[in-house]
């Protein structure tokens, strides 16, 4: 199917019958997304693992230059007309999780083309949408980010989130001593 593929049919897998209990998105244990539950499959998580791996990026730390991947971006568009450029990945993120199928995300747009998620009931607010390269060159509060997913060289959901870890939130790798945010962040 391809990256672009995959990308583009995670919320459609969900819409096209993955759905648990009237409708929800939550398997039949509800304790599982819908998508998440999938990956149990083993050609499914091939496919996805084979998709991100395909469509991250590293950031480019030494000049800056922006990646772009037209194919696996979105642009969104909010209120005023505010547009920002965000992964495909994360698009399909965000269209479930809108408090009414899956946790509440808000995402917020601002100018510069920065899309903040923040996570209703917990106190997150992360940008999503900018490339991490761009930023981190020029900014001494950041650092490599090394080992984390980039789609299309942006910080997006799977940058922190990885849907194959069964650990509550999924988080990308353990955050104890704040070790998943100072991958990136310097304090």
């Amino acid at each position: 199917m391809g990256a672009r593929g995959f990308a583009a049919g995670i919320a459609g897998v969900i819409l096209a019958g993955l759905c648990g209990s009237a409708g929800s998105p939550v398997s039949a244990d509800e304790r599982q997304c819908a998508f998440v539950t999938s990956l149990e499959n083993y050609e499914v998580r091939i496919e996805y693992s084979v998709a991100v791996r395909r469509a991250s990026h590293p950031p480019d730390m030494e000049t800056g230059i922006p990646y772009r991947d037209p194919a696996n971006l979105v642009t969104v568009t909010g209120d005023g007309g505010t547009t920002v450029e965000i992964d495909r990945f994360s698009y399909d993120c965000i269209q479930c999780h809108d408090g009414q199928l899956a946790t509440a995300y808000q995402v917020q747009l601002r100018g510069a083309g920065l899309a903040y998620v923040r996570c209703t009931g917990m106190n997150v607010n992360h940008p999503i949408g900018m490339d991490y390269g761009v930023v981190a060159v020029t900014s001494r509060a950041l650092r490599s980010g090394k080992g984390l997913v980039f789609i299309a060289g942006r910080v997006g959901c799977l940058s922190c989130h990885d849907p194959l870890n069964p650990a509550p939130h999924h988080l990308a790798r353990d955050n104890g001593g704040s070790a998943l945010c100072l991958t990136c962040h310097v304090k």
